[in-house]
């Protein structure tokens, strides 16, 4: 009987490495390998919690705090700027993520564009 060769699985590689004096290795937020170094100091848990209790301006306090922001606090971050209608919020979140390395990654850009877009900033989508 014809027996098929064994599949070997590839393993999921993240979008960004960052081997820095913090180490830090983030994917994306849906991959079920999501992965992110935890620290002894993580504020990632405090920043999202506030997000999602309506406290984003303690949250971007902690924010500047943490060494390693993950993709799923800045998304957090970034849907609280929108629905506090907080333009000038969102420009601060936008300029720490791309600090912090992410401007290249297309889920968080598209989360800026429709933040952006609801702030009824287009100019500022267009630049994402």
């Amino acid at each position: 009987a014809f027996q098929a060769a064994p599949t070997i699985q590839q393993p999921y590689l993240p979008l960004h490495f960052n081997y820095g004096p913090t180490t830090r290795i983030s994917s994306h937020l849906h991959h079920p390998t999501t992965a992110t170094l935890r620290t002894a100091n993580n504020k990632n848990p405090l920043i999202q919690s506030l997000c999602k209790k309506g406290n984003l301006k303690e949250a971007i306090q902690v924010l500047s705090q943490e060494p390693n922001p993950t993709q799923q606090t800045y998304e957090l971050l970034i849907l609280s700027c929108s629905r506090q209608n907080s333009l000038a919020d969102g420009e601060k979140v936008h300029r720490k993520l791309v600090n912090d390395g992410f401007d290249e990654d297309p889920f968080l850009a598209t989360k800026l564009i429709n933040m952006y877009s609801e702030l009824d900033s287009i100019d500022h989508a267009r630049q994402v």
